[in-house]
């Protein structure tokens, strides 16, 4: 029963619904075909409609003119609507007009019996929106007498009131505006916009209204769509609004809110949201903001651009797109900017103001910042530039926007071409600087600069640089750093640069063909007006390439000092300075300049006395002014030590300065350097020597010379002046020397001290070929010397010599006159003397006086001499040795006191006055000394002879030793024939005679060995027995009385003299006593040895003289 009862309440409910349903669709269909002939007309209503749109009457009265029903479309279907709705206020002014309003009734209301709407939707009013420079918006009618914005704030104040009673229009939730005409006035900024078709809708929510507003804003020949989005919080008091937009420029959202000025610099279509909340005062609490844009143009905002003092600066770029996205927080005055990007066109160039007036290239810019308002600070926290080659990338903090300004910036670039440095390096950034640098670097790279900048306002509405600091790395750059010279390739390094002064520090590179191991460039005083440039460079390398370098124009080292460098060797580290103001156009004499340099295994030809130097270890220093060298080489082929001075220019006092510390191992290889030693050629000195020469080098007037000479290493020997001096005895040589080229035209000074020798002097040489011609001898002293002279050298290596003075000691050649001295076999010395002395030593105690003489030898050999002079007791002496007409030489010497010359000459000392006479003649065709000659000696006294004392004491001759001791023995000749032959004096039939005494000598004086080997026959009574001498001369009878001896007599005895000359022994025959000549002869065939005591006959035996 339940279940049939369930279905028939089923069935009978389904036929109701079924009936209303058909009744609703008839009704339906009667209003449908009603509602197509045109809207219906619901004026009963209007009066209700009137009363809910009038909740104060007292304000403002609503009136209409009908009220329909009308078919809206699908969307909305039917809709209520009133026509012509007008509202008057106080004195039926009429405040606002609608030309047509749609509503729709609270059902909530309505069951509490009050007419009220839900939503209100306007249709095609004429609005206006209103910025107060208060920052206040008012919302208005257009076309009434004023005072609508009341109603538009009853409007929204009752869409946020809680719906009562005593309002109608408490309850309603929902406000639209359809196809409204817009204007929008800023009485802040004097200008209006207008929008022909805005839509708006309003929504009553748990927290305040949502709204939603779309417009198309006409802003001259643009239009920009837009769609806000808004949420008021009534809580709060605040609006919260998100604007979407499309083809836009960002000058529409500068103009609408002050805060947003920032986009006016940007010429482009936009696309984006900027969100941003507001309180209900006007002022904008909050900005965020998101954009996208596309071709155009940007540049710096004007108000920034103001602020900051950069009027000269704005400018627009073109670009191809554009995003940003930031925010903005009102009450702090902080805008961000989190991120911004654009890309450039291809010909964009970022413009610099005058006063840099420079334009650089820029394709991208991406960055981050932030402005803090209240703290008047910008910072910008990345800012990242594609320049088209180089990047840089920046940040930046600026405070005292606008006023005071300070900034503090750094940055990096990367990847600079340095032939593009006139493209991203501005003039006006160090002028001078920069036209150097544009001007002389290029090829190569700068990898990356780091740099920071402080700057604060000039006052003029400019900034100043106060700090700057940077550092860059630089990659194979070339270097032009003083043209016309080589420039410095593939440069690797690095730099640094201040407000004062840009630094580059070179760690590697090249230069022709040489290596430059460091280096530097300093740039100073850029702060000032002329900034000056330092550089420096340490290039390593062959010598050759090194003084090619250095003769480089506008040096012209190599070429200042006479050197080739193809012709030289060795190794050269080198450091190079210059200095000069930083111009275009220089000159050298606007740079300073000079280099040091280290040089090896060095050789130059032809460099120093017509020498090589070679393996030569010298330090060089060259500038403007002049050139240093010093340093170990050899010379040829001495080792050496060489200070060399070039002065250039044209006022100087010398041109060349050589200082040469010299050290010659063998003195006759001084020959080796050019130098004649005219006699000191032979080998007379031998050893070491060490010496200094200085060659100073004139450009006006003959070259110096200065030698000075230690000769504490030589051994010196001239044994014709009887001076030597041995090794380790100490020396010195002092010579000036005038040269024109390589040759030597005159000595004007030489001296030379040492071993008891002085002599000073100087030279001559003749003016056309530089050949020695005279030799003035000032001083010579040495032992008992003292004289004064001249030589001059003939032909062949002849010389002749005059010498004048108080003092000469001739011993050592009067010696050599008759000895033969091994040390001089092959001397080729040629000379001729002429020779004025007031005093000549031939021995320790013995000497003449008032010589005058000529002396000529050849080799080893006097071939001629003159001497005249005096003994000390006034008495002449004569010396001659001449050439004789066989081709040999004739010696004679002659004096008017045979006892003094005898003792003078160191022959005899023994025999008082006399005339004395020797002649001989050598035989030069001898191979050693040979001399055939004659003693022949007058009128003369022997005293203090003690081999002859013994010789008379052994005969018991009586009164003769008595005579010995006192005024001597008379004797009336001695007549002496000798051979000299290799140091043996040989005589025969030598007759001595006198009144009491007679000797014959015969037999050898061996000189060298001081040796003599004598026989001979003692005479007595000498006159006594010459008368009985004339018995010699009988037939028969002579000989055996006188024995056939020559000087023999009748009554004698016969002797032998032996052993040293100082101490002889002397032996007499007992049985030839006073024995008559044939029985002497007899009884002297039987010696007490055994031996006879006969002389052999002389031979003629030749050799050369000494």
């Amino acid at each position: 029963m339940e279940e049939l009862l369930i279905w028939r309440t089923f069935r009978k409910i389904t036929q109701l619904l079924g009936g209303l349903g058909a009744g609703l669709a008839i009704v339906m269909i009667l209003l449908a075909w009603k509602l197509s002939s045109g809207p219906i007309s619901l004026a009963f209503l209007s009066p209700y409609v009137e009363t809910a749109l009038n909740p104060d009457p007292r304000s403002f009265r609503i009136r209409l003119d009908n009220t329909i029903l009308t078919w809206a479309g699908w969307e909305r279907t039917l809709d209520i609507r009133v026509v012509n709705v007008r509202a008057f206020g106080q004195n039926d002014a009429l405040v606002a007009s609608i030309p047509e309003l749609s509503l729709s009734l609270s059902p909530q209301a309505l069951m509490q019996g009050i007419l009220a709407p839900k939503s209100i939707e306007l249709f095609r009013p004429k609005l206006r929106l209103i910025r107060h420079r208060s920052g206040e918006f008012q919302v208005d009618f257009i076309g009434g007498s004023g005072g609508s914005d009341v109603m538009f704030r009853r409007l929204m104040a009752d869409l946020l009131a809680a719906p009562g009673s005593d309002r109608a229009m408490s309850y309603l939730s929902r406000f639209n505006i359809f196809d409204a005409d817009l204007t929008i006035t800023d009485q802040t900024l004097d200008t209006s916009w207008r929008a022909p078709a805005a839509q708006a809708r309003f929504k009553r929510d748990a927290e305040g209204i949502k709204g939603e507003v779309r417009l198309g804003l006409q802003v001259g020949d643009q239009q920009a769509d837009l769609v806000i989005l808004g949420d008021y919080l009534a809580a709060a008091g605040k609006l919260a609004l998100g604007i979407n937009f499309r083809e836009i420029t960002p000058a529409l959202f500068s103009d609408l809110f002050p805060e947003l000025r920032s986009f006016d610099a940007a010429d482009l279509p936009l696309a984006g949201t900027v969100s941003l909340t507001m309180m209900a005062d006007g002022s904008v609490d909050a900005v965020g903001f998101e954009i996208a844009g596309g071709r155009g143009r940007i540049g710096l905002p004007k108000e920034l651009v103001h602020q900051l003092g950069l009027a000269p600066y704005a400018q627009k770029i073109g670009l191809t797109n554009l995003t940003a996205r930031g925010s903005y927080d009102g009450a702090a005055k902080h805008l961000e900017i989190n991120d911004l990007s654009i890309d450039f066109v291809d010909d964009a160039m970022l413009f610099l103001a005058p006063p840099t007036d420079h334009e650089m290239p820029l394709k991208s810019l991406r960055g981050r910042g932030r402005y803090l308002g209240l703290e008047n600070r910008l910072e910008v926290t990345s800012l990242d530039l594609d320049l088209k080659g180089p990047s840089a990338h920046l940040s930046a903090v600026i405070d005292g926007v606008g006023n005071d300004m300070t900034v503090d910036a750094k940055g990096i670039l990367k990847n600079l071409a340095v032939n593009d440095f006139s493209r991203y390096w501005p003039r006006a950034w160090g002028t001078s600087a920069q036209a150097w640098s544009v001007s002389h670097l290029s090829e190569g790279n700068v990898s990356e600069i780091n740099a920071t900048l402080g700057m604060r306002s000039n006052g003029q509405g400019g900034l100043r640089v106060e700090r700057l600091d940077g550092d860059m790395d630089i990659e194979g750059i070339t270097v032009d750093y003083l043209p016309p010279m080589p420039k410095v390739k593939k440069v690797f390094g690095k730099a640094k640069f201040t407000k004062k002064r840009f630094d580059i520090t070179i760690s590697s590179g090249e230069v022709t063909d040489l290596t430059l191991h460091k280096g530097s460039v300093f740039f100073t005083d850029l702060d000032r007006v002329d900034q000056f440039a330092d550089i420096e460079l340490f290039i390593g390398g062959p010598l050759k390439n090194a003084l090619r370098f250095l003769d480089s124009k506008p040096l012209g080292f190599a070429s200042a000092v006479g050197i080739n460098p193809s012709e030289t060797g060795g190794a050269s580290a080198t450091h190079l300075k210059l200095r000069f103001i930083v111009e275009n156009a220089l000159t050298l004499d606007q740079v300073e300049v000079s280099a040091t340099s280290r040089l090896k295994n060095v050789s130059i030809a032809k460099i120093l006395l017509g020498q090589d130097i070679k393996n030569g270890g010298l330090d060089l220093k060259v500038d403007k002014r002049g050139m240093d060298v010093t340093g170990e080489i050899e010379l040829g082929s001495f080792p050496a030590f060489l200070g060399w001075r070039r002065n250039f220019g044209d006022k100087v006092p010398f041109r060349n300065l050589y200082d040469v510390n010299l050290y010659i191992k063998d003195f006759h290889r001084i020959s080796d350097l050019g130098l004649d030693l005219g006699p000191l050629a032979d080998d007379n000195i031998n050893g070491d020597i060490l010496t200094e020469l200085r060659l100073t080098d004139y450009d006006d007037h003959p070259d110096n010379l200065e030698v000075t000479a230690d000769l504490t290493r030589l051994a010196m020997e001239f044994p014709a002046l009887g001076w030597s001096k041995g090794k380790g005895i100490g020396g010195m040589v002092e010579v000036d020397l005038i040269l024109e080229g390589d040759l030597i035209v005159d000595v004007p000074r030489f001296a030379l001290k040492g071993g008891g020798m002085v002599v000073q002097g100087s030279a001559l040489y003749t003016a056309d070929g530089g050949e020695l011609a005279r030799i003035n001898l000032d001083r010579i002293s040495y032992d008992r010397t003292d004289i004064s002279g001249a030589m001059i050298p003939g032909e062949d290596g002849d010389w002749t010599a005059s010498f004048y003075g108080a003092s000469f000691n001739l011993a050592p050649m009067f010696e050599d006159l008759f000895n033969d001295d091994p040390k001089n076999k092959d001397s080729t010395l040629r000379y001729s003397l002429s020779a004025d002395f007031d005093r000549v030593w031939l021995g320790p105690n013995r000497g003449l006086r008032r010589v005058v003489g000529t002396f000529s030898r050849d080799g080893n050999k006097w071939r001629g001499i003159t001497l005249d002079a005096e003994g000390d007791d006034g008495k002449r002496i004569i010396l001659k040795l001449e050439p004789s007409g066989s081709g040999n030489r004739r010696l004679s010497i002659k004096a008017d006191n045979a006892g003094t010359a005898l003792k003078t000459f160191g022959f005899y000392e023994n025999m008082v006055g006399g005339t004395l006479e020797i002649s001989g003649e050598f035989d030069d065709s001898a191979a050693d000394v040979s001399m055939k000659g004659e003693l022949i000696i007058k009128n003369y006294r022997v005293i203090r002879a003690p081999v002859l004392a013994h010789l008379v004491s052994i005969m018991s001759l009586t009164g003769i030793p008595e005579s010995l001791q006192a005024e001597g023995l008379a004797f009336t000749s001695l007549e002496s024939p000798f051979y000299l032959n290799s140091g043996v004096l040989e005589i025969k039939d030598t007759k001595i005679t006198g009144l009491s005494l007679g000797f014959t000598a015969s037999g050898k004086i061996y000189t060298n060995a001081e040796v003599v080997d004598l026989k001979g026959t003692v005479v007595p009574a000498y006159a006594i027995n010459a008368a009985f001498g004339v018995m010699g001369k009988i037939p028969i009878l002579g000989p055996i009385f006188t024995g056939e001896e020559k000087g023999g007599g009748v009554f004698a005895a016969t002797y032998t003299l032996t052993g040293p000359i100082e101490d002889p022994e002397l032996s007499m025959n007992p049985l030839t006593v006073l024995a008559p000549g044939i029985f002497r002869k007899l009884f002297g065939l039987i010696t007490p040895d055994g031996n006879t005591s006969e002389l052999p006959e002389m031979e003629h035996l030749g050799t050369e003289a000494n």
